[in-house]
């Protein structure tokens, strides 16, 4: 995982929302000093279960803010990324078949 990336996109996000380091731990429940040591970059990494509580509470998904999908979806497709986020691949593979044949042009 690129931790750059990542470390850069959530500082933007921050900012563009107007945040403090505190009011995201208070959000995400993260530790502050948690929080502002990885953004300042004395911290490498993070575990995924820290990161993921960070997206929620800054109401983006994982795949965005490790650069998967673009970090601002519009709101219907930032759902329907979390919700497959927890599916099994049985399931997100149901999806992606529903969303490919309701995308099709209909035949008139």
């Amino acid at each position: 995982m690129n931790w750059q990336y990542v470390r850069s996109a959530l500082h933007k996000i921050i900012s563009d929302k107007g945040w403090s380091h505190n009011l995201l731990a208070d959000k995400s429940g993260i530790p502050q000093p948690t929080i502002s040591r990885f953004l300042n970059g004395e911290s490498k990494a993070m575990e995924l279960e820290t990161l993921s509580d960070i997206c929620q509470a800054l109401d983006i998904t994982i795949a965005e803010i490790i650069g998967e999908h673009p970090i601002y979806l519009d709101d219907k497709a930032r759902r329907v990324v979390r919700a497959m986020e927890s599916l099994p691949d049985y399931k997100k593979q149901v999806v992606v078949s529903t969303a490919e044949t309701l995308a099709k042009p209909e035949n008139k």
